[in-house]
């Protein structure tokens, strides 16, 4: 991690914008290891004050582990988060936890404690053939029951858990 650091701070004291950009993404939610996450984060703070450069950290989580504590963290330092969020219950059902209890109550009041917080973010939903035809349906929905702002919609891959779990991609041509 200190390598990884150490080169992007150095990297971007080259440039003229001065700016080291990290993201916190994963083969899996980056939060399930939070006290890594916020070591590392307060080395990002070192190092790039160290080299005089300005960072912009983003996370991107499911949200399932965030409580509010966590998320109060996260406003004093982290820049960005993106949420994967379904947004509709029955969408969302595709993403339970792991003993098969459903996710969408926990991230409807992670939506809202973001919001709470002042927390700048974006919902990215995954587009499966099931969601396709009710994109207006999510952002109504969303503006009635969150005050989240900002919708990333994006097809599904044929990768990953959307392999295992039979979701079908979006029609090309639709």
């Amino acid at each position: 991690m200190r390598a990884a650091v150490d080169l992007v701070s150095k990297n971007a004291a080259e440039t003229e914008s001065r700016l080291a950009r990290f993201r916190y993404i994963g083969g899996g939610e980056p939060t399930a290891e939070w006290r890594f996450l916020e070591s590392t984060t307060r080395y990002i703070r070192e190092r790039c004050g160290s080299d005089s450069v300005r960072h912009f950290i983003r996370l991107i989580t499911n949200g399932t582990l965030l409580t509010e504590e966590r998320v109060a963290w996260l406003a004093s330092n982290i820049q960005f988060v993106t949420l994967s969020f379904d947004i509709l219950p029955e969408l969302q059902e595709a993403r339970p936890y792991a003993n098969g209890k459903p996710t969408h109550s926990k991230l409807l009041e992670v939506v809202r404690n973001l919001c709470a917080a002042g927390i700048r973010f974006h919902l990215r939903t995954t587009i499966s053939a099931a969601g396709a035809g009710r994109l207006e349906e999510m952002v109504q929905y969303v503006h009635q029951n969150t005050g989240a702002k900002s919708i990333r919609f994006e097809p599904l891959s044929a990768i990953g858990r959307s392999v295992s779990t039979g979701l079908e991609r979006p029609l090309e041509d639709v």
